[in-house]
């Protein structure tokens, strides 16, 4: 689509975004707030003089429940290495996603994708809605090269020419740097803050504001023709209007503060999911938002927009883009979820918002305790007004050790005015509220407190109950956040992958074995394929010690089960265990096959070579038998045959059964009986010991 001042095409757009925004707008307030309570924060309260402080008591309740959570989460996606497994779909792909696995987790290392979604589940946990975009990096970095320098020498010319060596190369006289342009080539994915998200609850436009510079417009244009050079049949096509970022260069006013590549840009990226295009607009339609980003600023620092460098404005808006979807995937590079998703609710609930208004009780009750306190040491009095009393030292008396000076018997003057004291049952409130904001959330310290009850609860019921009420609500956000998010990331990275990655790149195995080469030359071609994921890790984090001894216990038992494949059956294990670097610890299944058929290889010979010992045995007794003749085989009859070293001599009783997770450590409560039991002679009141040891005396 080719450039144009297209005013229709620019209106309709901007009613679009005000559309969206309206929509948002019912929501900044709250989220506000509920920004004010992750950090605490409460206005100051002040008794009805309007001078003396109150108690502004903020129990830090939500802080500890989204610090709780995002670490939940984030073990959950990231808590062991492999993350992510990538299998093929088909035949013909088995080989290629094992490069591009090994791709792409280098890639989204280099991304820094775990910060990424430490700060998207940060953001989705305060607010409720969390989203981020999976863009690729054109951006470049400048590396220093180690460039050769020849050794030279003058010819008859008068001339330098280099000197060659052995093999009819120029010899090398030393190494000099030399500044080197590098694209990244990597995924690009930016977290979204809550007030720049633009959610179409008809689901047909899904968007974000950005800011940007004109300088960092510049940068990604120009590598966005380097990465897509123009093909027979597939023209150039440009990131950005050419038309429309001179448009902006012409319109940014010359100043001698600042410079034109820094003046803040504020784009509208709205996304088409039906037609399945591109929009880019400048705006100023959200100017409310920078005043609700000051506001949050402000609960910590002093103002947002006092440290922003200038911003463009002013004027019509100006088209950057708008045209199909420019990646091969083909599918809208935003994506969102929420923690606890609602019917006809796109923007979710947090883990903020259900106890909020507990917590604001919770913390304004134990700010009354803390008043009455305050008034029983610094109590107020009832004073005559027709006597001579200071007021002055009246006033002071609000500290502890203040005192008045009058003229005559105190009890004429003053009187101290009673302060109700609630008696300590009153008190069971608080722990009421904390077990209600405990089953709210889902988030309980349960070796200590029982869901839902005022009192501490440490019995197997109650804590059973509390990991159970804990498992099923973090099963449902990481479910949402694996299904909406990370699975559609992981795809949209792989395709970009195969689409921007057009030369031989090197890279860098982090866990390999001891013995391989570190760096490994993958070809483009050979990571064309289609391809699925799995997290492994959201399949192990929950209940995880009870997983631990199920899978134990199930590993005992099909340990001879043909159907069973102990080399995989083995890494499933290892990964419940969170063991690391599984390349490394786990041996290849064709050396364990070899070293295992050798041994076979080497008991048979032992075999044989026990048996041809066993006949020659046989043999020589055969001629001591007839030597020593009738009366030594009575003899040796008489004696039965001798008992083998293997069964000790006696048969035994067979072998108790196991547990079959292995024994558990620690003692259960009969070890403590048997001990007692033993101390007083419980061995000895069996038939066969009767006797033997005396109980209270008595033989």
């Amino acid at each position: 689509m080719a450039y144009a001042e297209d005013k229709l095409l620019i209106n309709r757009i901007r009613g679009h975004l005000r559309r969206l925004l309206n929509y948002r707008r019912m929501y900044d307030r709250k989220w506000l707030y509920y920004y004010r309570q992750l950090l605490s924060y409460r206005e100051p309260q002040y008794y009805p003089d309007n001078i003396t402080k109150r108690s502004n008591v903020f129990i830090p309740y939500q802080w500890s429940n989204v610090d709780t959570t995002v670490g939940r989460l984030c073990d959950a996606f990231f808590g062991f290495e492999p993350n992510f497994e990538t299998r093929g779909r088909g035949l013909l792909d088995f080989e290629a996603a094992e490069r591009m696995d090994l791709v792409l987790k280098y890639k989204l290392h280099q991304a820094q994708w775990e910060g990424a979604f430490d700060l998207m589940a940060r953001t989705g946990c305060t607010y409720g809605p969390m989203a981020w975009k999976v863009d690729w990096n054109f951006s470049s970095d400048i590396v220093m090269e180690k460039v050769p320098v020849p050794l030279t020498q003058m010819d008859e010319t008068g001339q330098e020419v280099p000197i060659l060596g052995i093999d009819g190369q120029p010899m090398i006289s030393h190494y000099v740097p030399q500044p080197k342009r590098v694209y990244k080539n990597c995924p690009k994915i930016v977290p979204i803050d809550v007030f720049d998200l633009l959610i179409d609850p008809d689901g047909k436009y899904i968007g974000c504001m950005t800011e940007k510079t004109l300088g960092q417009l510049k940068d990604e244009a120009e590598s966005w023709k380097a990465l897509n050079p123009p093909e027979e049949g597939n023209p150039q096509q440009d990131l950005y209007f050419p038309e429309a970022l001179e448009e902006i260069e012409n319109r940014i006013q010359k100043s001698d503060d600042f410079e034109a590549e820094d003046v803040l840009i504020r784009i509208a990226e709205l996304w088409d999911t039906q037609n399945n295009t591109c929009i880019l607009i400048t705006t100023q339609d959200d100017a409310e938002v920078i005043g609700l980003k000051d506001q949050r600023a402000a609960i910590r620092t002093s103002s947002y927009s006092a440290f922003r460098r200038p911003l463009f404005g002013g004027g019509e808006p100006v088209l950057l883009w708008a045209g199909p979807n420019p990646f091969m995937h083909k599918r809208c590079p935003i994506l969102y979820t929420s923690y606890t998703k609602l019917q006809n609710e796109p923007l979710g609930v947090g883990v903020i918002e259900p106890a909020a208004d507990l917590v604001d009780r919770l913390s304004r009750f134990a700010g009354m305790i803390e008043d009455n306190w305050n008034l029983g040491v610094n109590s107020r009095v009832a004073y005559d007004i027709n006597k001579a009393i200071d007021k002055d030292q009246l006033n002071y008396m609000n500290v502890p050790g203040g005192n008045v000076a009058f003229d005559g018997p105190p009890g004429d003057a003053l009187f101290p005015i009673p302060h109700f004291t609630p008696p300590a049952g009153d008190y069971q409130i608080l722990a009421l509220f904390k077990g209600m904001i405990e089953m709210t959330s889902g988030i309980s310290d349960f070796y200590g407190k029982g869901l839902g009850s005022p009192t501490n609860n440490d019995t197997a019921t109650g804590i059973t109950s509390v990991i159970q009420e804990q498992s099923m609500k973090f099963r449902a956000a990481i479910r949402n956040i694996a299904y909406d998010i990370m699975m559609p990331t992981l795809e949209m990275c792989a395709s970009n992958i195969q689409q921007f990655i057009t030369d031989e790149e090197e890279f860098l195995i982090s866990d390999a074995q001891p013995g391989l080469p570190k760096r490994v030359q993958v070809r483009p071609e050979e990571l064309i394929g289609n391809y699925s994921f799995q997290f492994a890790a959201t399949y192990y984090m929950t209940n995880r010690v009870l997983l631990q001894r199920n899978m134990l216990a199930l590993a005992n038992v099909v340990a001879e089960n043909p159907y069973v494949s102990l080399p995989d059956f083995t890494r499933e294990l290892f990964k419940v265990f969170q063991i690391p670097n599984l390349q490394r610890v786990l041996r290849d299944p064709q050396t364990v096959q070899q070293e295992m058929a050798a041994q076979q290889a080497q008991q048979l010979m032992l075999q044989e070579i026990q048996a041809e010992e066993e006949s020659r045995r046989q043999k020589e007794q055969t001629v001591v038998a007839g030597v020593v003749g009738a009366a030594g085989k009575a003899a040796v009859a008489k004696a039965g045959p001798r008992p083998s070293r293997a069964t000790g001599g006696k048969e035994g009783r067979p072998r108790r059964p196991q547990q079959p997770e292995g024994k558990i450590p620690g003692g259960g409560p009969t070890s403590v009986m048997r001990s007692m039991s033993q101390a007083l002679g419980g061995n000895a009141l069996g038939l066969e010991g009767l006797g033997e040891k005396s109980i209270g005396g008595l033989g």
